[in-house]
């Protein structure tokens, strides 16, 4: 099999893992720019997150040179694996540099590389409930033609359906973390972590986690991490279905003999 293209390799990840990459996390950042404090804590996860697709795309690159997938499944798995392989990779080789750094710091006792595993399997934990494979289905599914990969059958239908689910979980999350609600009412609900924190009990709204943060005295209470994910797994679905919808195209209907005929009759 003839390797295909670097160009055309290099293109396909990007459109892959890059664009969506770059979309959820102009989502994200949007969001959590509405959302007062969190919006540096969004942003100060956002450069790891761009070296990670980076890396990811690069990666997809080479994967594709060497095996390019027949299918658009094969083509998600394809990419899903090597989003993951990505995201241990650079905390791996963060772990390191941080523990050659640390005894120049004064550090001696704290070990990065110990505990890179489990950042690892959290972080591709993280990647999954906040819709992460949703999108990269989405990348692939725009990236797939690049590489003549058909959507057999048509998936319009799936596409319609998977966009309604979405924006049915993404509301129902909104709805029930509160969005809507006055600040006041909300801040009734804290009564109960007033009662353990102690202190007058106020409410503020956020996006990351989703819903009302009880404040009291400095003390928080972020709510249930349920709810977001509910949230991010919904705008996903929602992404997927248009995608899935506008790179679909009904089967061209054949052109049966007599219709054939009466089109040359009439250019006669």
């Amino acid at each position: 099999m003839t390797p295909i293209p670097w160009p055309l390799a290099v293109r396909y990840a990007a459109t892959a893992i890059a664009l969506p990459f770059g979309a959820a996390a102009a989502i994200a950042l949007g969001l959590a720019s509405l959302s007062g404090g969190q919006a540096a804590l969004a942003a100060g996860y956002a450069p790891l997150a761009l070296l990670i697709a980076v890396v990811a795309t690069g990666l997809l690159a080479l994967a594709v040179r060497r095996r390019a997938p027949r299918t658009r499944m094969g083509a998600v798995g394809q990419a899903l694996l090597v989003a993951a392989v990505a995201i241990v990779a650079v905390l791996v080789i963060a772990a390191v540099i941080a523990d050659a750094v640390a005894p120049h710091a004064g550090d001696t006792t704290s070990s990065s590389v110990a505990f890179a595993p489990f950042a690892a399997g959290f972080a591709i934990g993280m990647f999954a409930l906040l819709g992460g494979p949703l999108w990269v289905a989405v990348g692939v599914a725009l990236g797939a033609p690049l590489l003549g990969i058909r959507p057999e059958p048509p998936l319009r239908a799936p596409a319609i359906g998977a966009a309604l689910l979405g924006t049915a979980t993404a509301g129902g999350a909104l709805v029930l973390a509160g969005l809507g609600r006055s600040a006041a009412h909300a801040a009734r609900a804290c009564v109960g972590s007033a009662s353990v924190l102690g202190g007058e009990a106020t409410a503020a709204w956020g996006w990351f986690p989703l819903g009302w943060t009880c404040v009291v005295d400095g003390g928080t209470v972020p709510p249930p991490w349920a709810l977001t994910f509910a949230f991010a797994l919904g705008l996903g679905a929602v992404a997927l279905g248009l995608c899935l919808w506008a790179t679909s195209r009904p089967p061209r209907r054949p052109i049966a003999p007599s219709d054939a005929r009466g089109a040359s009759g009439a250019g006669v």
